[in-house]
């Protein structure tokens, strides 16, 4: 005998839950614009006479080169078009994907602008610096801890008997209260040691002014291999600063 599911006390209704989500696209990472590669490859141009004579020098006297070369890169948050989660993701996103960073189009893919600082300096190799390449022969010493990028806000002129920077910002405005970890690579060619580093400030607002790659990561400590001092950046509160340092070692001396 059939038997209507109401008349034993069942019943079949529809159900479900619908949720709400509001997404904000990143965008795409891009290569740099051909505008912009340009602009660089300009900026490169200015440099062939020193590095001719360079050259020379290394052919002719015997002379072996270390050349330094400090880019910089400011990240500025829009915050009208991103969520704070989406801020914090894309700083951490800067911090442990550096290669490349320096070249982005940042205004065009992550919702604020970028300001690129261009070259910001091309000295000092420091005393220091060189007598750690020549402890690190004697395996006293790890080359590689040279990746940590100290920033400062001193305007004192560049010296080689420099130890660190003069005025080194406040711990409370580092990441972790330590200072950027760079990444170690090399650069377009095998004698350039390249260093990338990203910090993100925190807590107030400071005109940047010096860099030091450095040994260490906690600030004041360390040894310095070369410092940089350049016309004042200034960073508000969640900008991202992109530095990138190379050291050119010229074969031929």
């Amino acid at each position: 005998m059939a038997h209507n599911i109401n008349d034993i006390g069942g019943g079949v209704a529809p159900g479900g839950r619908c949720d709400g989500r509001v997404i904000r696209d990143l965008g795409e990472l891009k290569r740099a614009s051909f505008g912009w590669r340009l602009r660089q490859a300009w900026k490169a141009r200015k440099d062939l006479p020193m590095r001719a004579a360079q050259s020379v020098l290394g052919r002719v006297g015997g002379v072996v080169q270390l050349q330094s070369e400090l880019r910089g890169v400011v990240y500025r948050v829009d915050w009208s078009r991103l969520a704070p989660w989406q801020v914090l993701k894309l700083q951490d996103l800067m911090r442990t994907a550096r290669t490349g960073l320096e070249a982005m189009e940042f205004g065009a893919h992550f919702g604020g602008h970028g300001i690129d600082c261009g070259v910001l300096s091309r000295r000092y190799v420091t005393d220091t610096g060189v007598g750690y390449i020549v402890d690190a022969f004697q395996n006293s010493v790890e080359m590689e801890t040279m990746k940590y990028h100290g920033l400062g806000t001193s305007s004192t002129a560049e010296n080689q008997s420099q130890t660190g920077p003069i005025t080194e910002i406040t711990t409370t405005h580092y990441t972790g209260s330590v200072r950027p970890t760079g990444s170690t690579e090399e650069g377009a060619s095998a004698n350039i040691y390249k260093t990338i580093g990203t910090h993100t400030h925190l807590t107030a607002g400071d005109t940047v002014t010096e860099h030091c790659v450095m040994s260490s990561a906690t600030p004041a400590a360390g040894v310095c291999l070369d410092r940089s001092v350049f016309t004042g950046v200034a960073l508000a509160v969640a900008d991202s600063f992109v530095t990138t340092y190379q050291l050119t070692l010229s074969a031929g001396g």
